[in-house]
């Protein structure tokens, strides 16, 4: 009996070591995210909701501020981001090792207004992101439909995202552009007089882009395949929740790690649906391009970078 007893205690143990080997056997990749709507599949990626990571553990790191996540890439504190294109372009030119190996998402961008009319727009100031954000590009295509222009008609200006309503509500901007669920928790509240949603100015268009330490590809190419093959299932999972359940499972599943309100997550998913988007997260080199080529006018890039260095499709494909 104590023979047997032994026997099972040694195998127990050694099914303890195995697993706590293989743990450790898994390699850590730190990805900095921002509590937004956008960044949404990288919660189900960690809680390996869509898909479990065998060969990788992923940890996210939460920044606030497109600058403050952009500082802990060129840094080396995270091994990858999520992050608005134009940034990701702009550490490219700066020689920054980094490579584009998915889209995380199409859309995704609000533009609040504190009138009903967007022709009230000249001379007033309006907050966003950043002038190397996907939302500085999304608000230039909106002022040239009502033909003004940014800086000479409007000014855009910098402003925390922690600030955004406490600045419009007390008049100190006329509006802002920021990512969601900002348009959403404005809906939410009824605070604006309009919000004009990105897919309505540039349908489709490239958000949040995930970049990768090329150092990580080269060490462990089959964790970087394993990682986005989970990424854009969870894409998926998001996709078909939005038709399943109104996006009650994602908005439910972010609570623990992002806190914005559920119903604050449902609405920027479902009304409406393609307010953002996560499919067709193939990047295109095209659409790059012309992104590249509207911030060099925009004298936000100094100049063209080879795309062909820096956009790897071959994990995604």
């Amino acid at each position: 009996m104590l023979h047997k007893l032994i026997k099972i205690t040694v195998g127990f143990l050694i099914l303890l070591l195995s697993v706590s080997s293989f743990a450790q056997d898994k390699v850590l990749v730190r990805i900095g995210v921002m509590p937004v709507v956008e960044h949404l599949p990288f919660v189900l990626l960690e809680k390996e909701s869509a898909a479990p990571l065998h060969s990788a553990k992923v940890k996210l790191d939460m920044y606030t501020s497109w600058t403050a996540l952009e500082a802990a890439y060129r840094t080396g504190a995270v091994d990858a981001a999520a992050i608005t294109l134009p940034k990701a372009l702009l550490m490219a030119y700066d020689g920054v090792p980094l490579k584009i190996v998915l889209v995380v998402n199409r859309n995704g961008t609000a533009l609040v207004l504190n009138s009903d009319s967007p022709n009230k727009l000249k001379g007033k100031i309006v907050g966003g992101s950043g002038s190397d954000t996907m939302q500085l590009l999304v608000f230039d295509k909106f002022l040239k439909s009502i033909n003004l222009s940014l800086g000479y008609d409007v000014r855009f200006i910098l402003i925390p995202f922690s600030k955004a309503f406490s600045l419009f509500e007390r008049n100190r901007i006329y509006g802002f552009c920021l990512p969601e669920p900002y348009g959403a928790y404005v809906q939410n509240k009824h605070l604006a007089g309009k919000v004009i949603l990105s897919k309505d100015i540039m349908p489709e268009h490239i958000d949040s882009v995930l970049i990768v330490n090329p150092g990580l590809i080269e060490k462990h190419p089959a964790v970087v395949k394993e990682m986005v093959k989970s990424i854009v299932l969870s894409a998926r999972f998001i996709e078909d929740d939005k038709k399943s359940s109104s996006s009650q499972q994602t908005a439910m599943s972010q609570l623990s790690v992002f806190n914005i309100p559920p119903e604050v997550v449902q609405e920027a998913l479902t009304n409406p649906y393609d307010r953002v988007l996560f499919k067709n997260l193939i990047p295109s080199a095209e659409e790059i391009a012309d992104i590249m080529d509207t911030l060099i006018r925009l004298k936000v890039l100094k100049g063209r970078i080879d795309l062909k260095k820096i956009v790897d499709t071959s994990f995604i494909k």
